[in-house]
């Protein structure tokens, strides 16, 4: 008989509209959540025998959701350069070694939101073979651009209704997750204009459908205003980044797309990734990272007025970009908190269960609820309360099975383990 195994902690937050519970526990049996709330509920209704793990002074969440990231770059200072340069196999062993950061920073699920060719569909099947332990990914493949836009170099240029319906059949084809479309131009490409469009309204509403018809979300990277209400007319799922820039400077926020996103139900991905410069010692920036820090205000008023004016947000690193760290990923929470005024319990949502139905995983992860997958996060403290907590990861279980214990990755087991029922104590 598999043994049920029981995680408690004096706290529990499911990732739902729920305050979190005291003295909480999950059970699980395999790979699955059979059972969340409290320690007594939890026990009572597993069947024997049962293995407890008690996590003193801990708080048990779900598995964290980062909604955006790039595993194939560097964050290094010379990013776009590897991103040009490096080889097929750099990049893909690069890959494992950025996903197995998110993994020991809590995150068991990524969106990865475009890199060279097909390499991510690659160590996303890696991962689910078991081959490298890594959190769970969704893959876009590569992003579809213009010509000589945004993320080019990853591969898919695309002008036109024609190139862009089937730049979408080609990807899916491939078998990506979900489509990512680069709407405006991008930092990280130079000779592109963040502050235009990069496609027509037409062309975007043709590349929505038809990834719609062949079942795909799709994302949209958006930093000009022009180009954010094109990309929620044409009805994407996702704005990515959504900061509002003016044609010629400034910002330019604009209440009639704003109407329309909460309408529609248009999610705007906050990536505060580079954003997180502001949480760090000016010494231990870059003097490009101190320049952007002292420009900051307008844009996070931005974002504020997007959140307050009741459009949904999901949170997201923007990992791989230069300088955005992929073992960082709980000052991207600390932004959201700390800058864009987001209570702590709504900044874990929008890294948990709300992120987890945006992007078509409800009832699969996201949330400590029976038929989930066993993916948890343990923290010490009480992010409900202090979302710095997140900080002090302790252990993170994927598929029921314990991936990361005080920091180190733990290997797959060589052979079942036994059925039993003992106690242990992580102090």
């Amino acid at each position: 008989m598999t043994s049920a195994l029981v995680l408690r902690a004096p706290r529990l937050f499911a990732g739902t509209d729920q305050p979190p519970v005291a003295n909480g526990a999950v059970g699980l049996v395999g790979t699955r959540i059979v059972a969340a709330g409290s320690l007594d509920q939890v026990v009572g209704s597993l069947p024997e025998p049962v293995q407890v793990v008690d996590y003193p002074d801990c708080t048990l969440l779900p598995g964290l959701i980062d909604s955006h990231t790039h595993l194939l770059f560097s964050a290094g200072d010379q990013a776009l350069d590897e991103a040009l340069h490096d080889s097929d196999e750099i990049m893909l062993l690069r890959g494992v070694a950025n996903a197995q950061a998110e993994l020991r920073c809590g995150v068991t699920t990524v969106r990865d939101c475009g890199g060279r060719g097909l390499l991510t569909l690659r160590l996303r099947e890696a991962v689910r073979q078991g081959i490298v332990v890594g959190p769970r990914i969704l893959a876009a493949g590569t992003p579809i651009t213009t010509t000589g836009g945004h993320l080019h170099f990853c591969g898919l240029e695309a002008d036109g209704l024609l190139e862009v319906v089937k730049a979408v059949r080609r990807l899916c084809k491939a078998g990506v997750d979900f489509i990512k479309v680069m709407a405006t131009g991008g930092g990280m490409t130079p000779g592109t204009n963040p502050r235009a469009p990069q496609y027509t309204q037409e062309e975007l509403t043709a590349l929505v459908a038809e990834a719609r018809r062949l079942g795909r979300q799709v994302a949209a990277h958006c930093h000009a205003t022009e180009g954010i209400a094109r990309a929620v007319l044409a009805g994407v799922q996702t704005i990515e980044h959504c900061s509002w820039l003016h044609p010629e400077a400034g910002h330019l926020f604009d209440e009639r797309v704003v109407m329309a996103m909460r309408e529609r139900g248009t999610v705007v991905t906050l990536t505060m990734g580079s954003e997180r410069a502001v949480l760090k010692p000016p010494e231990d920036l870059a003097p490009w990272q101190r320049e952007a820090v002292a420009r900051y205000g307008p844009h996070f008023d931005v974002l504020r007025r997007t959140i307050q004016a009741g459009v949904p947000f999901i949170a997201a690193s923007d990992a791989g970009v230069s300088r955005t760290f992929f073992d960082e990923y709980f000052l991207t929470l600390e932004v959201l908190v700390f800058q864009l005024e987001v209570p702590p319990l709504e900044a874990l949502r929008a890294t948990t269960g709300r992120a987890a139905r945006v992007l078509g995983l409800a009832g699969q992860t996201g949330t400590l609820e029976p038929g989930c997958a066993g993916d948890l996060v343990v923290v010490a403290g009480d992010p409900c309360s202090d979302i710095r907590a997140l900080r002090q990861v302790v252990a993170v279980y994927r598929d029921g099975r314990l991936v990361v214990d005080r920091g180190r990755l733990v290997p797959p087991p060589r052979s079942p383990a036994q059925a039993g029922v003992s106690v242990e104590r992580r102090e």
